[in-house]
């Protein structure tokens, strides 16, 4: 609770006018939605761009209460939904360290293309993106179209396993594991990835 204090004052000290409504219409007027861009976003939605200090002047486009676009700053456009992405797209910068300048990247367990995405704005020739999990597959497509990438990010819906065939896997909230479970993915050999990759760019 104490933390949820420390957030709301942090975010209300950068974004004044915004920490005032988010006051004004939870704690005086009780509604569970806080009204940006003409659209009613979700009370939960708006606490998950403050606490992740993230401003609503970066959204492009709102489609839905939980679904919107938006646009990070020297990185690119994404789609969101549920509260998704933001999260991870903080921890893009641990990647610094890696020189991906004019090389192939191949990205294991893709996710919804927001490493993808930095690698090539890193300077990546091509990134080849392996996403086994349908429906993040799906925002991975999405993504690479918003960011008018389809021809340098190569999505393929399947998971890295040692063999080639079936596997399953456990789904939790915005991870993934290789261990039993009850979601069915294709998988493909490391191997024969390698093998593919090398054929197709030497």
């Amino acid at each position: 609770m104490i933390e949820d204090y420390i957030d709301f004052v942090k975010y209300s000290l950068r974004h004044p006018i915004l920490g005032l409504k988010l006051f004004l219409n939870v704690a005086i007027l009780k509604r569970d939605y806080i009204k940006v861009k003409n659209i009613n976003l979700y009370k939960g939605t708006f606490y998950y761009f403050m606490k992740e200090y993230i401003s609503f002047k970066d959204i492009e486009k709102i489609i839905s209460p939980d679904e919107y676009i938006v646009n990070i700053k020297n990185l690119g456009k994404f789609y969101i939904k549920n509260r998704l992405v933001i999260l991870l797209i903080k921890q893009l910068f641990d990647y610094d360290i890696l020189n991906v300048q004019d090389k192939v990247v191949l990205d294991i367990g893709a996710y919804v293309g927001d490493s993808a995405i930095y690698f090539i704005r890193r300077g990546a020739k091509k990134v080849y993106t392996y996403e086994a999990v349908k429906e993040t597959y799906n925002i991975l497509i999405k993504n690479i179209e918003l960011n008018n990438l389809k021809d340098k990010i190569i999505p393929i819906n399947k998971g890295i396993d040692c063999n080639k065939g079936e596997n399953y896997i456990n789904l939790s909230y915005g991870s993934t594991g290789l261990e039993i479970g009850n979601e069915k993915i294709e998988t493909i050999s490391i191997k024969d990835v390698f093998e593919e990759i090398y054929n197709k760019e030497g």
